[in-house]
């Protein structure tokens, strides 16, 4: 999902394929799985195979929730997450063979990559996003230059802001002067090629969603840094792993390292200029929540420390209760979210997140009264969530207070003037009103935002005859 057109990932793509012929249900959201990604491509490939082309190949499947399909489910029983990593690689395979049948495999610049690991429990969290140990940074990258059948294992570090350069130097063409990676092409030419020491800036600004600092760290050479409020250092060579923090015995290398995430934040970071946001409806919203990549709680980027402030180590075992509440949620398991939600509140009550998915819990299963509860502490914090509002509304219409459940589906409109759902339910208490109007005129926005919607279609009708009628 987060590679949706709508958020703006189609740009310069002649054809992008985000639409599913089947999906599969993983925290809550729609996945496709390897298998029709790839046989999109080889259909893609089988048309396009006399025309020079560029072609991205997304697969999400190694992502939680694990659930590979068989026989990779029953080869990997105790580890469903190497279950899906076998299968996406069979399913990449089938690219490739397809390349190999079209005699254009020998042609091709392939480039196969991962953009993060998962901890799977190390350090606490079981997948990714919170933490930056090196489980989460290491990935594959795997590069096969046309013409090229030797295959050679580079021992130095690379990174993903390599890739570009790369892809440009192996075709002849000028790389942008702004791309900061360098050309790994290099050592395809020369064994003896040599990057020297490099430096690798990493972050993470999840930890500042429950007030916590957040983590910076910078690799260079052996040693690795992470700037927090307790700092670590770590020597990557004898303690691959990451277990020795070694900040009380090497402070001058902790303060080199320091100083250089410093200079790097004074001379590369810079405001965003212009209007780069784009604006979420609800279930856009509630998708992207589900897979952590926003928050209804407000995080920071600014990279303020403030050493009264928690380490995110701390709050590791709170960040996974978060973990467990969303996913307890979209699998609607009430039960656990309802006992997962208290010890939530009990141990981080300013956590207002807390009340959203209680108070969702609570809507769904038709308990008025604790939806208007936990929506109204929501609130308190957070009045900009569309979705909150058009809830709360209808509870509270259900509680007969009916000024009051206006004002909310009033606001949900405001909020999101494009949110279908706050435009009939207010078209239809307006209507029970008599106020046909103004219903009228938002059960029309709400045709207009759907016209495929059996209920708006019916209501809209019926809403005009008596109009009409009177």
């Amino acid at each position: 999902f987060v590679l949706d057109r709508q958020f703006g990932m189609d740009q310069g793509f002649d054809s992008y394929d985000d639409r599913f012929d089947q999906d599969i249900n993983s925290m809550g959201i729609a996945e496709r799985r390897a298998d029709e990604t790839s046989r999109h491509a080889i259909h893609w490939l089988s048309r396009n195979k006399n025309r020079k082309f560029f072609l991205f190949l997304h697969y999400y499947d190694p992502h939680y929730t694990w659930t590979p399909p068989e026989p990779y489910a029953s080869t990997y029983v105790d580890d469903p997450y190497a279950g899906e990593v076998a299968y996406t690689d069979n399913q990449i395979g089938r690219v490739l063979d397809k390349l190999r049948k079209l005699n254009i495999y020998d042609s091709t610049l392939i480039i196969i990559v991962g953009d993060h690991g998962e901890l799977l429990g190390e350090y606490g969290e079981t997948t990714h996003g919170f933490f930056i140990y090196q489980p989460v940074l290491r990935v594959p990258l795997l590069i096969r230059a046309p013409g090229r059948s030797e295959g050679r294992r580079i021992s130095e570090r690379a990174g993903l802001i390599d890739i570009m350069p790369t892809v440009c130097s192996l075709l002849g063409i000028q790389a942008p002067e702004i791309v900061q990676g360098i050309d790994l092409s290099c050592y395809f030419k020369d064994e003896t090629y040599s990057a020297g020491e490099r430096e690798f800036y990493c972050e993470s600004i999840t930890p500042t969603v429950y007030d916590c600092n957040p983590l910076q760290g910078l690799i260079a050479d052996r040693w690795k840094y992470i700037h927090t409020t307790r700092p670590e250092l770590y020597d990557l060579v004898r303690d691959p792993f990451e277990l020795n923090n070694l900040m009380t015995q090497e402070p001058q290398q902790a303060r080199i390292l320091a100083d250089k995430i410093r200079r790097i934040m004074e001379t590369r970071a810079s405001p965003i200029t212009g209007d780069t946001k784009v604006v979420l409806d609800s279930e856009s919203r509630t998708r992207l929540e589900s897979l952590g990549y926003v928050s209804g709680s407000s995080g920071t980027d600014t990279f303020e420390y403030d050493e009264s402030k928690d380490d995110p180590k701390d709050i590791i075992d709170f960040h996974e209760l978060h973990f467990l509440a969303k996913l307890m949620l979209a699998r609607e398991e009430y039960d656990n979210l309802r006992q997962i939600g208290e010890r939530m509140l009990a141990e981080r009550p300013g956590f207002y997140q807390t009340y959203y998915y209680l108070g969702n819990m609570a809507f769904r299963q038709g308990d008025d009264e604790k939806t208007v509860l936990y929506y109204r502490k929501f609130i308190e914090y957070d009045d900009r969530n569309e979705q909150v509002f058009n809830n709360l509304g209808l509870a509270l219409w259900h509680l007969d207070c009916r000024e009051e459940a206006l004002e909310c589906l009033e606001r949900a409109v405001v909020i999101s003037p494009d949110m279908m759902e706050a435009h009939y339910n207010l078209g239809m208490k307006l209507g029970e009103l008599g106020r046909l109007e103004e219903a009228l005129e938002h059960l029309e926005l709400a045709y207009k935002l759907n016209p495929d919607d059996a209920d708006v279609q019916a209501e809209l009708m019926t809403l005009r005859d008596k109009y009409s009628a009177e």
